[in-house]
C-alpha cells in the first residue's frame, strides 16, 4: 500500500507542472491587455483628423505611427510629415486656426504647432494617457481626457499649463465635448460605457 501511494505521488508532481501550473499562469494573465511597442496603451489604436477653420489644411494622425501628416486641401497633396511622436491621439485647431494641438498618450504631452511653418511652438506635460481633447467656446481652456489616470486635465491655453484635474471617470479616451456656454463638458467612459456630465 505504501509503495503504491509513493508511486502515485511520484506521478502527481510532474502532472502538476504539466497541467495545473500552466493553467494558473494563463488565468492570471487572461485579463491583461497585450502590450505592443513601448507605451502602456500602444495596443489601443485610433486615428484622428482635423481641418483648419478656412478648410485649407488637414492634419491626420494614426496612433500606430510616430508622425502626423499635414495635407494641403486646395492643392490635394501632402505638405509635411512631422515626426517625433509615440502615440499621437487627437488633433484640434486653436486660436482661430493659427495653431493646432496634438495629444500623445504615451509621451503624456500636448504639442502646439504653428500653422504658418508647422514648427513646434510649445509643449505641455499632462501625464501619460492624454487622449481626446476639447476646447472651451472662448478658446481659453482645453479639456484633456486621461485614460491612464481616470481623469480630465484642464489646461490654460493662454498660460500653457495645467490648472485643474477632474477625477471620477473610468478610462476616458477619445470622446469629449464642451457645451456652447462653456459651463459643462461631456466625457465618455470607456470602461463604464456611459457619458459623464461635469
Amino acid at each position: 500500500m505504501f509503495k503504491k501511494m509513493k508511486l502515485i505521488s511520484i506521478w502527481i508532481i510532474p502532472l502538476l507542472f504539466v497541467v495545473f501550473i500552466p493553467s494558473v499562469i494563463a488565468s492570471s494573465t487572461k485579463g491583461e491587455s497585450p502590450v505592443l511597442g513601448t507605451g502602456f496603451d500602444t495596443h489601443i489604436t485610433n486615428n484622428s483628423l482635423a481641418v483648419s477653420p478656412d478648410e485649407q489644411i488637414a492634419i491626420v494622425s494614426d496612433s500606430r505611427e510616430h508622425s502626423i501628416l499635414v495635407y494641403d486641401l486646395a492643392k490635394g497633396k501632402l505638405r509635411k510629415k512631422i515626426d517625433g511622436f509615440e502615440s499621437p491621439r487627437n488633433i484640434v485647431f486653436i486660436d482661430g486656426g493659427s495653431e493646432f494641438v496634438v495629444s500623445d498618450s504615451t509621451l503624456g504631452t500636448l504639442r502646439f504647432y504653428s500653422i504658418k511653418n508647422f514648427t513646434l511652438k510649445d509643449e505641455v506635460v499632462v501625464g501619460p494617457g492624454a487622449f481626446g481633447t476639447a476646447v472651451s467656446p472662448d478658446g481659453k481652456k482645453m479639456y484633456v481626457n486621461n485614460q491612464a489616470h481616470n481623469s480630465v486635465t484642464v489646461v490654460d491655453l493662454v498660460k500653457r499649463k495645467p490648472i485643474d484635474v477632474i477625477t471620477g471617470f473610468a478610462q476616458p479616451r477619445q470622446g469629449i465635448k464642451v457645451s456652447s456656454d462653456g459651463k459643462f463638458h461631456w466625457c465618455n467612459d470607456y470602461i463604464l460605457w456611459q457619458v459623464s456630465i461635469v
